[in-house]
């Protein structure tokens, strides 16, 4: 993205994440970051997944979420 000529991230607003948890674990970690360092920290991130375990809760509070908001449905 950075090697993109006029592209920039500077006036991000929201991060959109689906598959949180597969996207939070160590095959995707070196991108995460490497996304997470280029992007404004003022921003929204909304974080979407149909499993989320303890692990991943774990690393959501290492990434420095405020506010966190779980929202959880037990129809299925």
């Amino acid at each position: 993205m950075s090697d993109t000529k006029g592209f920039s991230l500077n006036t991000l607003k929201y991060l959109v994440l689906d598959e949180a948890d597969r996207l939070l674990n160590e095959d995707f970690e070196k991108s995460l970051n490497q996304i997470l360092e280029e992007i404004p920290r003022d921003r929204k991130t909304y974080l979407f997944s149909a499993t989320m375990t303890k692990k991943v809760v774990q690393k959501l509070q290492r990434a420095c979420l405020r506010n966190p908001v779980k929202v959880h449905n037990e129809s299925f």
